[in-house]
Parts: C-alpha cells; sequence; structure tokens
C-alpha cells in the first residue's frame, strides 16, 4: 500500500510540475529519473530517462 502512495504521490508531483522550465534542464530530469528508478520504480524512470537523453542532444546542437 505504501508503494501505491508512494507512486501517485509521484506522479501527481511531475504532473504539476511539468511546465516549469527546470525540467529543460538535463541535469534536473537526470536526478528525477534516478529518483524515480531507485525510490518508485523501474518502469516509471525510463521515460524520463529518454527524455533526458532527448534534452542532452538538444542541448548540444
Amino acid at each position: 500500500m505504501w508503494s501505491l502512495a508512494l507512486v501517485v504521490l509521484y506522479a501527481a508531483y511531475v504532473l504539476a510540475t511539468a511546465k516549469l522550465d527546470k525540467w529543460q534542464y538535463p541535469s534536473y530530469v537526470l536526478r528525477m529519473s534516478l529518483i524515480a528508478m531507485f525510490f518508485v520504480g523501474f518502469l516509471p524512470s525510463i521515460p524520463l530517462l529518454f527524455c533526458y537523453s532527448q534534452e542532452r542532444k538538444a542541448g548540444l546542437k
């Protein structure tokens, strides 16, 4: 039951802050994906890791 509550709280946080500029920084996206991987689970971290790689590529251009 605690793990479900943790997933719901983390998802609510991500959705509530999705429009903020801090999600444009690869370091912040990597930090959130690592938190998702270690505390929430591996599956929610996959889209965040994909976003991290896209943000790094966009920053290199």
